[in-house]
């Protein structure tokens, strides 16, 4: 049974609550002192998409260029080897 407006208004916490402030959790520890210019929480998903697929870009450079086994790869871009080769495989079937 859903519960009415005036029964979560007045078992809401007050104006005058601790709230704890642990940060997003992606390298602040508090909301106040996030060293990202814009927090990771605010980023669109268009946005983490771009992100990523820039990120993958240079995973892929990193394969090609600097010819650096996956091991390397994840400890550079600190992501698990089974996530360098899902990127390494998505650009092979792009190809086809």
């Amino acid at each position: 049974m859903a519960r009415s407006l005036i029964d979560r208004i007045s078992n809401a916490p007050s104006e005058n609550y601790a709230y704890q402030d642990n940060g997003c959790g992606h390298g602040c520890k508090k909301s106040l002192e996030c060293p990202f210019e814009k927090c990771i929480l605010d980023i669109t998903n268009s946005e983490q998409i771009d992100i990523r697929e820039q990120r993958n870009t240079l995973i892929r450079s990193t394969w090609m260029e600097e010819k650096c086994n996956i091991d390397q790869i994840a400890s550079k871009f600190k992501l698990s080897r089974r996530t360098i080769h899902r990127i390494l495989a998505k650009k092979d079937n792009s190809n086809s």
